[in-house]
């Protein structure tokens, strides 16, 4: 895949200003909630009243014939990772009784959202787990000079908070804009039965990946190893963190890249991006030494494919930490090149906000 400009929005701290110079500002401890809660919490307090969204644009070099070969004839699945790719997750049609719909994974910044849908008319249809409709979007193309002229109108519960329903004009014009970047040489493609170039082919997730693999791997393993320095932060703060904190607090650590945290009794479910392949990792709580913490990494019928274990030991500046990943042999080079880097990155990211987080919530 053409490696894309990793731009994502991120919120910008503002220093203040003090005598001598610029006091670093204190991290956001407080994680948002998901879209997801935010819509169903909102449906509940209503009372069946509604508030529309409107956001009218243009996208260039798109046509109507275009736009409804990607969000009306079924190709927004296979190629949804194409669009997007650092707000776009995942999208799988499904059956809802006699209805299709489609389960589609995304980030309305800085919300991440899962929003389970039946298709309508030029559009969706939001559903509760409880399937009830709380919501829909219908979009209308026309033909302009330049592309395109889009209507979208978004309804949503009257009780949804103005922080989400900003969120989703500015999603909706970041998504709509990208099109011009991809979707005619797609469209071409795709209708002239050409071999996909590499910048069209989305890449899968890494769920896939790691399941492929171990199918392939016939029980052998392969180790990636990740040693680096975390200033700031004591082996206490990252027990802690990782006993009792994570799945609270997950979106507070590195969000741009961390998504949601769900624990079952068997253990955690981890949503996350390892660049660029979203993954979902089912895992268990290895039984390991109290100076270290790990988890197993599972398939769908709960077999062991891998694992991640953590040692943290004390140093001059914070901790050293000592990360052993190990996957099925025949993972892709460039899902363990992605981890590698994720883990770093994800690390770093705790000298931020893990200091002040366990000051205010951690043991007395």
């Amino acid at each position: 895949m053409k490696k894309v400009l990793f731009v994502l929005p991120i919120i910008l701290l503002v220093s203040v200003l003090i005598v001598g110079g610029c006091a670093k500002p204190a991290p956001n401890l407080v994680p948002p909630p998901t879209g997801t809660d935010l819509l169903n919490k909102a449906f509940k307090e209503s009372g069946g009243q509604t508030v529309d969204l409107v956001v009218d644009q243009e996208i260039r070099d798109v046509t109507v014939d275009m736009f409804n070969w990607w969000m009306v004839k079924g190709n927004i699945q296979p190629y949804y990772r194409v669009w997007w790719p650092e707000m776009h997750y995942e999208a799988n049609f499904v059956k809802h009784g006699d209805k299709m719909g489609v389960i589609i994974k995304e980030m309305i910044w800085p919300y991440y959202t899962e929003f389970d849908c039946n298709i309508i008319t030029q559009g969706i249809a939001f559903l509760n787990p409880d399937g009830v409709q709380i919501g829909q979007l219908v979009h209308t193309p026309k033909a302009s000079a330049k592309g395109i002229t889009l209507n979208s109108v978004f309804t949503f519960p009257a009780k949804t908070p103005q922080s989400f329903i900003d969120a989703m004009r500015v999603h909706c014009k970041g998504e709509m804009q990208d099109f011009t970047r991809f979707l005619p040489e797609l469209y071409k493609q795709v209708n002239a039965k050409a071999e996909l170039t590499p910048d069209m082919v989305p890449p899968p997730t890494g769920t896939d990946l790691l399941n492929k693999a171990f199918e392939e791997s016939g029980g052998q393993t392969v180790d990636l190893v990740v040693d680096q320095e975390v200033a700031g932060v004591t082996a206490d703060m990252f027990m802690w963190w990782m006993h009792a904190a994570i799945q609270p607090y997950y979106r507070v650590w590195w969000p741009e890249m961390h998504y949601e945290v769900i624990m079952l009794p068997s253990g955690p479910i981890i949503k996350e991006m390892i660049w660029p392949y979203y993954t979902e990792f089912r895992c268990n709580l290895l039984q390991l030494p109290p100076t270290q913490v790990g988890i197993g990494f599972l398939t769908p019928d709960d077999q062991k494919i891998g694992q991640l274990v953590h040692t943290p030991t004390a140093s001059a500046k914070g901790i050293t930490l000592n990360s052993v990943f190990t996957f099925p042999a025949k993972t892709p080079q460039s899902f363990i090149d992605a981890m590698r880097v994720h883990c770093k990155g994800e690390m770093q990211d705790f000298a931020r906000f893990l200091p002040e987080l366990y000051k205010q919530k951690g043991p007395k």
